[in-house]
């Protein structure tokens, strides 16, 4: 914007001459260069014609840039020009001393508010020649105005707000101040403090309310006791007298702390609390009605419990009951017969022993039945019991067992531990749809933690550590959450009444030995129950793994083996095959031929290679038959599954090899290469 121009020179230097005042005074130069006010000079038409070195550092404009140019287009807001139009024309007038506040239009488009003070210079004639403003940049200060005038809106907003909550609040509240005097209380907190009508026993401040949490603190001031909030709960008489009524309350109390009152290195202090206090006594009568409800819920189920126990031991003991009355009606019928007679009393006999039986499975339930403790393996007792349990099974029924070298022995009663796994075994068996599934007996050790044991039922002493457990899988119809907290009550099943105790004599038992129970089930998708027992410190022994089978030949002799495949065709390829490569071969069609053939002459073999899946008798229970018989031997499993399948099904067991169907000769005579006769196993040695 081009600068309007006037007869007038701009005042660039005083030279002492022209009748200006100030002219020549090197006193008024010097001043309007130092001083910190901002002075601008105008002519009567505006221009400007003194712009000091405040008002350059304010607006950011040099003198050079100003001078003779126009204020009112150069730096008044065009929404301010007609005020300062009149201020301006006023001041022309002879109407001065004027004050005023305007903006200025910075250099970089910032704007100052500038507070004028402002005055004339009349010429010789009496006619004002020059406006002189001497201002003060108030920018920052009305900033500072406005942001305290807001924040002050907002404390009060805050402070009503604040006012509000503590009026509405459904739970008492109360202000102290430094001593525990109350500075405000709320009605909630005056309500409940009432005691009805006139009486009323409210606390008369802090300590009052929570002496009772003051008596463990040490400090010589409230304001030093209470440097971190305190809460309890505590019975309050409402009354000046106990039998005017009592309510539960629960407190609780803060301090509150101020930057002034915390003091580097010395003990801080509050300046006051706030105190929540809330009637809970409605809350406890609900509680206590709760726990009075979960106690008879717990009786009536003890009760329904030792119902159908007595509903089952006098089932079981009538039907005995009824054996002896009966066999000694017909005792003294035939007394004069003693071939009959005899025949009665085996049966009294065999009935007295299902009474002792059952009083015995009693005590296991108790878990008091005395025990012959000593070192007992898990894994010998379920080897030893396999074949009982094989041909209880029917034989739509598979039966797997998945042993684990290295779990160490415990302290323990063999007798009941096989008492325990047989009920597992039949349980698992009558949970299967139609006798058709699988069950899994599985051994193992691990680690147990608190977590862990939480999720258990058995003794009431579990410690973390080192536990041998024993696991009866089944994929039999399940069982639901709701059921699962049952199962261990006596005489209770999924079947029909009057079974005996079975997992309830179970839990006795792994009471009695310190271990525990888990279970898992899902309906539908079977059942896993594991005995946890705990292992004693001096059998945590490191595993001792047994040397693996190493074939030795005998001089002068072919080394024997004994094959066993169902696939005719395959059996005998497989013996030519086995011959060529200089053994001499037993070709058996089955699991059970293999295991009469080493039960004949377990001696006369130096190998064993079997099928995986074959009738009867499959790959895997084949093999722990074979190890029974003899521990030593290499034995070689072949199927036409993958070698890492096969690997995954012998879990755990020495398997000496295994041949992926269909084998070449070479890769046979690449399998067998240890066993293959060299020539110097026939010479003399």
């Amino acid at each position: 914007m081009a600068a309007d121009q006037t007869n007038k020179p701009p005042i660039t230097h005083f030279s002492g001459s022209g009748g200006i005042p100030w002219e020549g005074c090197e006193f008024s130069r010097l001043l309007l260069r130092t001083v910190r006010s901002l002075v601008i000079i105008l002519d009567r038409e505006g221009h400007i014609l003194v712009f000091n070195k405040a008002c350059e550092d304010t607006t950011g404009y040099r003198a050079e840039e100003v001078l003779g140019r126009k204020f009112m287009d150069l730096l008044i807001p065009e929404e301010q020009q007609e005020g300062v139009r009149q201020v301006f024309e006023a001041l022309s007038m002879g109407m001065f001393p004027n004050k005023h506040q305007n903006d200025w239009i910075c250099k970089d488009g910032r704007r100052c508010w500038i507070q004028w003070s402002n005055t004339a210079i009349p010429d010789d004639n009496g006619e004002v020649a020059y406006i002189v403003g001497t201002g003060i940049d108030v920018t920052e200060r009305l900033v500072a105005e406005a942001q305290a005038q807001a924040n002050l809106e907002s404390l009060q907003a805050s402070e009503n707000r604040l006012r509000t909550v503590f009026e509405e609040a459904p739970v008492g509240l109360a202000l102290a101040d430094r001593e525990g005097y109350w500075i405000f209380q709320n009605q909630v907190f005056q309500h409940i403090f009432e005691g009805g009508g006139d009486k009323s026993n409210p606390p008369g401040n802090i300590v009052d309310l929570i002496s009772d949490a003051l008596n463990n603190i040490s400090g010589s001031s409230l304001a030093e006791l209470l440097t971190e909030p305190v809460a309890l709960d505590r019975e309050w008489t409402t009354g000046p007298k106990p039998r005017d009524g009592s309510r539960w309350l629960s407190i609780r109390v803060a301090p509150v702390i101020s930057g002034e009152f915390q003091k580097s290195g010395e003990k801080t202090s509050a300046e006051g609390f706030v105190a929540v206090v809330e009637d809970i006594t409605e809350k406890q009568a609900a509680l206590r009605q709760k726990q009075a409800m979960e106690k008879r819920l717990r009786h009536s189920m003890k009760f329904e419990s030792l119902g159908v126990m007595a509903g089952g031991i006098a089932h079981e003991f009538n039907n005995i009951l009824m054996t002896v009355l009966g066999n000694t009606d017909l005792i003294l019928q035939d007394i004069h017969n003693p071939q009959a007679v005899q025949g009665y009393a085996e049966q009294i006999q065999q009935s007295v022993r299902r009474a002792a039986e059952l009083s015995r499975q009693l005590l296991l339930y108790s878990g008091k039945e005395r025990m012959v403790r000593e070192p007992v393996s898990l894994a010998v007792i379920i080897e030893q019991m396999m074949p009982l349990f094989q041909a209880t099974l029917p034989k739509s029924a598979v039966l797997r067992y998945i042993p684990r070298k290295g779990v160490p022995p415990i302290n323990g009663d063999a007798s009941l531990l096989r008492q325990c796994l047989t009920n597992l075994v039949l349980n698992a068996m009558e949970a299967l749809p139609d006798k058709q599934g699988t069950i899994t007996l599985a051994v193992g050790v691990q680690s147990c933690d608190s977590s862990y044991l939480a999720d258990t039922v058995g003794s009431m002493e579990l410690r973390e550590g080192m536990y041998a457990w024993v696991e009866v899988l089944d994929t039999g119809i399940g069982m639901d959450r709701d059921m699962l907290p049952r199962i261990f009550d006596p005489f209770f099943t999924t079947k029909f009444p009057g079974r005996g105790l079975g997992l309830a004599a179970v839990r006795g038992v792994v009471a009695s030995h310190g271990g525990a129970i888990k279970v898992y089930s899902e309906p539908g998708r079977g059942t896993s129950v594991k005995l946890l027992f705990p292992v004693p410190d001096a059998y945590l022994q490191k595993e001792q793994l047994s040397p693996p089978a190493v074939f030795r030949a005998v001089p002068g002799k072919r080394p024997r083996v004994l094959l066993a495949d169902d696939e005719d065709a395959v059996r005998n390829v497989a013996c030519r095959m086995l011959e060529r490569l200089g053994f001499e071969v037993n070709g058996v069609c089955n699991g059970r031929k293999a295991l009469d053939a080493l039960h004949q002459d377990a001696a006369a073999y130096d190998l064993v290679v079997i099928d995986m899946t074959m009738p009867e008798l499959d790959g895997v229970t084949l093999f722990d038959e074979i190890r029974k018989i003899r521990s030593d031997i290499p034995v070689f499993v072949c199927s036409g599954f993958m070698e890492d399948e096969m690997a995954d099904k012998f879990t755990g067991r020495d398997v000496a090899g295994f041949i992926v169907k269909p084998f070449s000769l070479r890769s046979l005579s690449a399998a067998l290469d240890a066993f293959i006769p060299k020539e110097d196993m026939t010479g003399d040695q």
